[in-house]
């Protein structure tokens, strides 16, 4: 901005050590901080920026994009298994010039009464935070939802099947204007197995395992 600065905000709290910046593709951005202590007492800002960023253009960020899915559609949805290891994808819209608006898809095939946990995790570093909404086997019908608060995020949906068959989940980043191949996240999909209390009759006393052990089963 050279010496037309602007004001940030949100501002920091003095509990925060970072903040996230969306900025424009192809674009320098310089940056300035000033502190205030508990009284309102504010210092004044440096003369010259502290901090500078650029940020490539929009065909750099997106110059390997991981092409998992292709149609930002439940058509050709990836199916996930529940021992797969976990997939690591990007955001990146294949659709559009811009790359904005990434919407990844899988579907699972699920059992009426089991409950299963799709979890998503931006990977070190990425501001990747997913919404995931889970659909009925026509791809509109919505089941359930989830979304992580803030950028960098990971996002854990939680479901009790009330049906048996192929169910679609989409993720997309809450900020629909992130992008970039270093947008990275993790997905995977898990049954979560109740094991119930083991008891057993020994001299005519009753004798039981008091813990219920949650399971996963990859």
């Amino acid at each position: 901005f050279g010496n037309d600065w602007l004001d940030y905000s949100p501002n920091p709290d003095g509990l925060e050590n970072h903040t996230w910046f969306i900025g424009e593709p192809a674009s320098i951005y310089e940056f300035r901080m000033r502190g205030t202590d508990q009284a309102g007492n504010t210092e004044n800002y440096p003369t010259s920026a502290e901090v500078t960023s650029v940020i490539p253009a929009t065909e750099d960020l997106c110059a390997n994009p991981d092409n998992w899915e292709v149609d930002n559609g439940p058509a050709l949805a990836n199916l996930m298994t529940f021992n797969d290891p976990l997939g690591v994808h990007n955001i990146c819209n294949p659709l559009t010039p811009d790359h904005s608006d990434d919407k990844d898809w899988i579907k699972i095939s699920v059992w009426a009464g089991r409950t299963y946990e799709i979890k998503t995790k931006p990977l070190s570093g990425s501001p990747a935070s997913l919404a995931l909404d889970l659909f009925a086997d026509d791809g509109i019908t919505l089941l359930a939802s989830a979304s992580a608060d803030n950028l960098a995020e990971p996002t854990n949906l939680l479901w009790t099947a009330d049906r048996t068959g192929l169910v679609y989940i989409r993720m997309k980043n809450i900020d629909a204007n992130i992008i970039g191949k270093d947008v990275a996240y993790s997905v995977g999909v898990f049954e979560l197995v109740l094991y119930m209390p083991l008891s057993y009759k020994n001299q005519s006393n009753f004798h039981s395992f008091e813990n219920l052990i949650p399971g996963v089963q990859h």
